[in-house]
């Protein structure tokens, strides 16, 4: 799966000729490719799907500072944080455009990241962005916003929120005293 894929998905929705390529001379490509990273982003950007986050240590501070640079591929800050995973480590910080501020040394960041690869997307998050495409592009195109395409990305997100948040237990699950009790003994 690529993004000419998503399109093509998106204009058999609308009811108009698919794209060989992306960069094909079409105006229809060209209205797709005006809006779709910016439409990819803002979907990723709402929600940490597991396909679309990760965790990485800042590295060296900034000139002797506690400031960081974030990584050019971060939408959205999750956790800044010590250990591996974020849990009660879980530190303050302020950002300031690209630049992150924080008291601790060699933190953590766990973030969105700008997944441009559809092909590890799941297939509730690849549908949302077919649909969230779809309802962009239904006023240039058909002339007018087809709402309905809204309706079925609203339905389908919400979906697969719930389905993507069960493939990660919570922390809360495994620190929890009755399960250890219970478990405990296995």
């Amino acid at each position: 799966m690529d993004r000419t894929t998503v399109i093509n998905q998106a204009f058999v929705l609308l009811g108009v000729e698919v794209l060989d390529s992306i960069d094909s001379n079409n105006v229809n490509a060209k209205r797709a490719k005006v809006i779709y990273d910016q439409t990819r982003q803002s979907l990723l950007r709402e929600y940490p799907h597991t396909s679309c986050t990760k965790t990485v240590s800042l590295g060296a501070p900034l000139a002797n500072t506690n400031n960081y640079n974030i990584p050019d591929d971060c939408l959205r800050i999750l956790s800044v944080h010590t250990g591996n995973e974020p849990d009660d480590n879980d530190r303050d910080y302020v950002l300031k455009g690209r630049v992150l501020t924080t008291t601790v040394t060699n933190p953590n960041l766990t973030y969105i990241y700008d997944n441009k690869n559809e092909g590890t997307y799941s297939v509730g998050l690849t549908e949302a962005l077919v649909y969230l495409l779809a309802f962009k592009l239904s006023k240039s195109i058909l002339g007018q916003a087809d709402t309905n395409f809204y309706k079925l990305y609203q339905e389908t997100i919400e979906k697969e929120k719930s389905v993507d948040s069960q493939q990660v237990p919570s922390i809360q699950f495994f620190s929890d005293a009755q399960f250890d009790f219970k478990y405990s003994n296995y």
